[in-house]
């Protein structure tokens, strides 16, 4: 009886421990357009936003403008991770998924992303999938 529950004790404990899922949050160094969306707020802000940052005396900057979306988009494309929210005053994404198993070195996920802003195949950059 004592080896019965032990045996199912450490399967049930297994099974939770093997599907385990983390949170994260990747951030990213630039965005794209800045100037351009700063000379133009009403290409990235409601005029609602616009008219509450002027009645508060808070200026338009570089956190105002939204998450690259080529970004956003390489991240999607890695099996095993889901992009839940993204966030353009701190320029990252929250993803929740096997990072243990998916654990991306910097280098190749810097390749992922230049490969899709330049359309470019990972191969024809001497990265192997």
């Amino acid at each position: 009886m004592k080896k019965t529950v032990l045996l199912l004790s450490f399967l049930f404990f297994q099974v939770f421990t093997a599907h385990s899922q983390q949170d994260a949050l990747f951030f990213f160094e630039d965005k794209e357009n800045v100037e351009a969306a700063l000379e133009n707020p009403i290409s990235i802000l409601t005029q609602k936003a616009i008219d509450r940052k002027l009645l508060h005396n808070t200026p338009i900057d570089s956190r105002d403008v939204p998450v690259n979306e080529a970004y956003i988009t390489a991240i999607k494309n890695i099996f095993g991770i889901t992009v839940f929210a993204k966030s353009k005053w701190m320029n990252c994404v929250y993803v929740r998924g096997d990072l243990e198993k998916t654990v991306i070195p910097k280098m190749f996920l810097i390749a992922v992303i230049y490969a899709s802003l330049t359309g470019t195949s990972l191969a024809s950059i001497g990265v192997l999938c």
